[in-house]
């Protein structure tokens, strides 16, 4: 469970979102292939077991960057849990294996109904259901994690124009500065 705790319009100063989340985040106004940041928000975070008991709080951050209206997200995250990295190894960069991710979510209606084809996607993970759209709509998600220094990373696009190479290109960056 996730709770917005701060917004920021600026970046903020590294001693003050470190004083915030308890680590030290990496901070990038704006990566080499033009994405800008726009907005910061501090999270506060739940795990919680099957019976409903709080197992660990933890804070992370997510940065939101934009080029030309196209936005990716780039979350950090400190936690004691395991984080399940899915996708595909697709790079080391300075000894930091990187991951791929992608797939097809299909937001419908709550009284939507799945067709067979539609049930056998799901099974495979090749499609991703959301209900409760006013219409059907598909979207790619594409994301790309990794683990540096007990930290979880993340660079996430929703609908958007990266590739997994850019999106490579952009954590290389991340990779230099970190």
């Amino acid at each position: 469970i996730s709770f917005p705790a701060e917004k920021y319009d600026s970046m903020p100063s590294g001693n003050k979102l470190e004083n915030e989340i308890g680590y030290a985040a990496v901070l990038i106004e704006s990566f080499e292939n033009g994405y800008d940041f726009k907005h910061g928000y501090t999270v506060d975070n739940e795990i919680i077991d099957d019976i409903g008991d709080v197992k660990e709080n933890f804070k992370s951050v997510m940065f939101e960057y934009e080029k030309d209206g196209d936005i990716v997200y780039f979350s950090q995250e400190k936690t004691e849990a395991e984080i399940d990295v899915k996708g595909e190894q697709v790079d080391s960069i300075n000894g930091t294996d990187v991951y791929y991710y992608s797939y097809v979510n299909k937001m419908v209606p709550e009284d939507y109904e799945l067709s067979e084809e539609e049930k056998s996607a799901r099974e495979s993970g090749e499609i991703i259901f959301s209900w409760g759209s006013d219409e059907v709509k598909l979207t790619e998600v594409r994301s790309l994690q990794w683990e540096k220094n007990g930290i979880n990373y993340m660079l996430l696009q929703i609908g958007g124009l990266l590739d997994c190479e850019e999106l490579v290109g952009m954590a290389r960056q991340i990779l230099d500065v970190h």
